[in-house]
């Protein structure tokens, strides 16, 4: 995707979404609460499609020396979901799920790989964001284990790992079901398709169906 401006990252937005608390609260309190859109869509916020996707935060790892690859050199920083929706380059973000443990997942790279570059990469209008959720014994995987998985399989989109289960509810915390993949429309942050699962097919319609849209 395009890097990420500096004064977008880390946004927290209290007053629209969940204020990068984690992603649990997407209930009442947080489409009463008042909202700038022009910070952030005001709702109504939720994990299924046709929901407006919360304003949450994950620690995120962009290719910010340009060498092609997610690695150890690329520094963590908090991104909120907002950074995508303010950066107006970008009309479809393809976020995904998967673990160590998880063989789908791990056969699945070279396509999302390949989907990525074939939208043009860091300079298209659709961003990917892969968060490594557990390691091989399902436990919470952390920043090491990022780098470790996108070295393995030369991942150059952005990686995150997700330690206060954000995305959990998006994907109901059933993670053995995984792969799990969503798209969501950036002009006003809604889940436009979200599917467990390996299907490059579906996943790219929906993709192509947000930027094919007026």
């Amino acid at each position: 995707m395009r890097t990420l401006a500096t004064g977008m990252i880390g946004l927290l937005l209290a007053a629209c979404g969940d204020g990068g608390s984690g992603g649990h609260d997407m209930g009442a309190a947080a489409t009463d609460m008042a909202c700038n859109s022009a910070l952030y869509p005001c709702g109504p916020y939720g994990p299924t499609q046709g929901d407006v996707l919360p304003d949450i935060t994950l620690p995120v790892q962009t290719d910010t020396n340009g060498n092609g690859v997610i690695d150890a050199a690329d520094p963590v920083t908090m991104v909120s979901m907002s950074a995508y929706y303010q950066n107006k380059g970008i009309k479809a973000l393809f976020v995904s799920a998967a673990a160590f443990w998880c063989g789908p997942c791990k056969q699945e790279q070279p396509a999302l790989i390949t989907l990525y570059n074939g939208y043009g990469g860091k300079n298209s209008k659709v961003a990917f964001l892969e968060a490594i959720v557990q390691k091989a014994d399902m436990s919470v995987a952390g920043t090491a284990d990022v780098d470790a998985w996108a070295q393995t399989y030369n991942i150059p989109f952005d990686m995150a790992s997700d330690p206060t289960a954000a995305i959990s509810p998006f994907y109901g915390g059933n993670a053995m079901s995984f792969p799990w993949g969503m798209v969501v429309r950036t002009k006003d942050m809604t889940i436009t398709w979200a599917a467990f699962g390996d299907d490059a097919v579906a996943r790219k319609g929906a993709i192509d169906a947000v930027l094919n849209a007026p």
